[in-house]
């Protein structure tokens, strides 16, 4: 890590923005996973130079608020099942392994989606993105991870395509709520959002 710190210290210095700093997958090629230490330290280390008006002094320990905002997005993170590995299979997108989290102070709620399309390595606050998210929730809530989603579309732009269950699944249609309908309704009317039915 010490020649990317200085490099990226030095493009501090100089106004520029910081490159990715570190790694991105593991040897075996695979990304990093969310909620594992390599993933936690490697988030730390992109926050602190993402916003060194807040951080002027570079930690390996990450600090306390820090902590709390990347546990609460783990906790908003559904488990990964059959629906949505099968929902990414058949529409062939890439699992996303970035953390989508809010500069410091802010009271939004970051967010992991579960694919972006393009697979950047990783998003950075305000920037819009198209995002791909899979719910097989037998009732569909605006909360959580979705609600941060719909809220990041309708303030910075991008996209958001939501698949849930269909009738034909064997667990029946996913029912999804009438504040929920209205949020994806009020982005759709915009083109910033899409719902697919699965199978």
């Amino acid at each position: 890590m010490e020649t990317p710190l200085r490099e990226a210290a030095g493009a501090l210095r100089a106004g520029q923005r910081v490159p990715l700093l570190g790694v991105r997958t593991l040897a075996d090629g695979s990304r990093l996973l969310p909620g594992t230490p390599m993933h936690k330290a490697q988030r730390w280390v992109d926050y602190q130079f993402r916003h060194p008006e807040k951080y002027p002094r570079f930690s390996f320990q990450p600090d306390a608020d820090w902590g709390r905002l990347y546990e609460s997005i783990l906790k908003n993170l559904q488990a990964g099942n059959t629906f949505e590995d099968a929902m990414l299979q058949t529409g062939r997108y890439e699992r996303n392994g970035a953390m989508m989290m809010p500069p410091p102070g802010s009271r939004a709620q970051g967010f992991i989606p579960d694919s972006v399309k393009g697979n950047p390595a990783e998003l950075v606050w305000g920037q819009p993105y198209p995002f791909v998210e899979a719910k097989a929730r037998k009732e569909l809530s605006l909360s959580g991870n979705l609600e941060a989603m719909l809220n990041y579309v309708e303030k910075y732009g991008g996209h958001l395509e939501l698949w849930v269950r269909s009738a034909k699944h064997p667990d029946g249609a996913t029912h999804m709520t009438k504040p929920l309908l209205n949020a994806l309704s009020n982005l759709k009317e915009q083109g910033k959002a899409l719902i697919h039915h699965y199978p």
